[in-house]
């Protein structure tokens, strides 16, 4: 599917699109990127002292940016 397809299913009162595989990539993309530079930015201010993180939070947003920069290694991206 090389364009955007929007469908309308009056019977069931449901509404949607269809995307292409491309573009579902790059929306997946764009929200762990989002996601990784969150848990990022909120680690670095714990180390800068700007910030209060529980010890159990700190342990998972290290685990969650390793994870994070996997997964996007599988879709290409440099991290």
């Amino acid at each position: 599917m090389e364009q955007l397809e929007l469908f309308e299913d009056t019977k069931n009162n449901r509404f949607g699109v269809y995307l292409d595989f491309e573009t579902i990539d790059r929306i997946t993309v764009a929200g762990l990127k989002s996601y990784l530079d969150s848990v990022q930015t909120g680690l670095a201010d714990y180390r800068k002292g700007d910030r209060w993180l529980h010890p159990d939070d700190i342990v998972h947003s290290e685990k969650a940016i390793e994870a994070l920069k996997l997964i996007l290694r599988d879709f290409g991206e440099e991290t």
